[in-house]
């Protein structure tokens, strides 16, 4: 799961995310869900479904500026 302000993503099964997650053996709450047109390894979802599916674990991505050593 990504979020931005005001959005949520997920990444769906096609994505390295969602191989690594298969992989790992999890399940992905996103996987029926449409891919966005822009990022289309990715599906829109919101903390209600999260929240429904009462997952055990969250896996969040986050990202963050190179840093220069």
């Amino acid at each position: 799961m990504y979020g931005a302000p005001g959005t949520y993503m997920a990444a769906l099964p096609q994505s390295l995310s969602g191989d690594l997650l298969h992989i790992a053996g999890g399940a992905n709450i996103a996987e029926n869900e449409p891919a966005l047109e822009k990022f289309p390894q990715y599906a829109q979802i919101n903390a209600e479904k999260v929240i429904e599916a009462d997952p055990d674990l969250i896996l969040l991505m986050t990202h963050t500026a190179i840093l220069k050593m």
